[in-house]
């Protein structure tokens, strides 16, 4: 931090960088009585802080007493350890506050995990839609290009409060309402998401569904004042698919792979293909969760039939090229059952609670000689 101290208008000053020694202060004020012959109180000119708002806060500010350089350095000491994240959601805090000391704006900096910063909203439109598009009040797409959304970003603010900067748009946690719907509707993981900071101040984990829109996961990011979700604890982790969960492996502390693997199964649920999934990962038993996402980007390679020996058969036929008409000449003489059989165990398939799974050009290992129908 950087002040610029003056004691008149004329523009003759001395800068002091903050946090300082006591000699290095008396120096400052050497200087100032040197250059400097009138009466007045010693203030501050400029100031250079990183944070535009305190910025204008301390201009004109009166430095008469020793303890406010001490204050000022304990300041200056804790802007410097912030995070480029956090420095605008100081801007932000101190923007929407009323304060008169900077003791109060010590109060504010030691709080800012009581903050939500959303980075690049920075009018009520902007706020507007950044909460459509997190799925704020559930709008269908069809009616989102008709939307006014400066009309439904000022009513947000005018009921939650917070500030506006440059960067964003700063309010309190505890006025912030979820913008995420509690319960959507292709959510395949809820995660509760904590920082250490959080953890200190006794607040409850920020709960993210997976998969989330790119919007949704930048307002998880801003809501934990964090730039990667590493920086954040993962305090607890569930499915909302329990089948799913019990083929999944133990480890699963990892959001971003968690989110990718959600998309990828919400896409294959859509499709109507859960129970290949399913089949696949009870088969293939992934042991990390890349690996059971990399299962699920080559869904094609398997085929999952009914578990049905005589199906499996005339499937087998058609599959080498037999016709309608060959099938229908051959019903009767043909031991599709038996020929099934056979087949299962030549194509390696296997038997899993969702049917037979097949795995197209590299069989499963033949581990079981015998296929055992159920």
């Amino acid at each position: 931090m950087l002040v610029t101290l003056t004691r008149d208008n004329s523009g003759r000053c001395v800068g002091l960088h903050l946090p300082a020694e006591p000699s290095d202060i008396a120096a400052a004020y050497e200087k100032l009585d040197a250059v400097c012959t009138d009466e007045r109180q010693t203030r501050i000119l400029r100031a250079e802080t990183g944070v535009g708002s305190l910025d204008r806060w301390l201009r004109d500010r009166k430095m008469d007493r020793p303890g406010d350089y001490v204050e000022l350095g304990e300041l200056a000491v804790k802007i410097d350890a912030m995070t480029e994240q956090e420095r605008k959601t100081f801007d932000g805090a101190l923007t929407g506050a009323a304060f008169e000391s900077v003791d109060e704006v010590l109060r504010i900096a030691d709080s800012l995990d009581e903050y939500i910063f959303i980075n690049g909203v920075t009018t009520e439109k902007e706020l507007g839609r950044f909460l459509v598009d997190s799925g704020y009040k559930g709008f269908p797409e069809s009616v989102k290009p008709y939307l006014d959304y400066a009309a439904i970003g000022t009513e947000y603010y005018a009921e939650r409060g917070g500030a506006f900067t440059g960067d964003g748009y700063t309010l309190r946690r505890s006025s912030a309402e979820p913008l995420v719907a509690e319960h959507g509707q292709n959510a395949v993981f809820r995660v509760s998401l904590r920082t250490g900071g959080m953890r200190n101040l006794g607040q409850d984990p920020f709960v993210l569904e997976l998969p989330a829109t790119d919007a949704q996961a930048r307002y998880a990011k801003d809501a934990l004042n964090i730039e990667d979700f590493a920086e954040a604890h993962i305090v607890d982790v569930t499915c909302t698919d329990e089948a799913l969960m019990r083929l999944l492996p133990r480890d699963l502390m990892d959001v971003d792979l968690l989110d990718q693997f959600a998309d990828q199964y919400a896409d294959a649920v859509a499709d109507g293909e859960r129970e290949k999934c399913l089949a696949v990962l009870e088969i293939e038993k992934p042991s990390t969760l890349d690996a059971a996402a990399s299962l699920l980007i080559n869904l094609e390679h398997y085929t999952l039939l009914p578990d049905d020996a005589e199906a499996y058969g005339k499937e087998a036929l058609t599959r080498a090229g037999a016709t309608d008409e060959l099938m229908a000449e051959i019903d009767g003489f043909m031991d599709f059952e038996g020929y099934g059989t056979f087949m299962m165990e030549a194509d390696g398939a296997r038997i899993t609670d969702y049917g037979l799974l097949r795995r197209e050009g590299d069989p499963f290992p033949d581990v079981d000689r015998g296929i055992q129908m159920r």
